[in-house]
């Protein structure tokens, strides 16, 4: 095995640029493997590209397989053949009150990344959205640091009207 160093060096998406195109005209088809994004880079060698979307930075591909048919000559026909997973994934960026108010109902049962644009942070937001989009897999805000979100949020908390207000609804709360 090489080190991992060295296998990502080797795993550039144009292959060219780390192993000639020419390398493979002796074979009737290459499949190539590693990178998650189906590639075509001759007639005869392909990236196949992973069955499953692993990644939110993958959201826009198309995942499936290449059928590959070779006759008793050598001669080589591909067909791309998209696979639909039960759950697709899917990036939702909004306001909290808009994301839970107006519901994007074509986007509940996919696996989600969610991305906040409130300006201040929203208590519980995740808890909160679940109502609505049972598969979320991550949620962020966009244009707020780490350090100002935990600051407002120590803020909130702090608060004594906040703290009246959780305390009030407890009493609603099932224990």
């Amino acid at each position: 095995h090489y080190p991992l160093r060295r296998q990502r060096q080797m795993c550039i998406r144009d292959s060219s640029s780390s192993v000639a195109l020419s390398l493979y005209d002796a074979f009737h088809y290459t499949a190539l493997g590693h990178l998650h994004a189906q590639q075509r880079l001759s007639d005869r060698a392909f990236y196949c590209g992973s069955l499953m979307k692993y990644s939110f930075s993958e959201v826009s591909q198309k995942k499936g397989v290449i059928i590959v048919d070779m006759d008793a000559a050598g001669n080589v026909t591909t067909t791309p053949l998209v696979l639909t997973p039960p759950h697709e994934l899917s990036v939702l960026k909004g306001r909290f009150e808009d994301l839970l108010t107006h519901p994007r109902l074509e986007e509940r049962e996919n696996y989600l990344k969610i991305v906040l644009t409130d300006s201040t942070p929203v208590l519980d937001p995740k808890s909160r959205l679940e109502a609505v989009y049972p598969h979320i897999l991550q949620l962020g805000y966009e244009g707020l640091s780490k350090e100002e979100l935990a600051e407002q949020i120590a803020a909130k908390v702090l608060d004594p009207e906040v703290m009246k207000s959780i305390f009030l609804q407890a009493d609603e709360w099932e224990i």
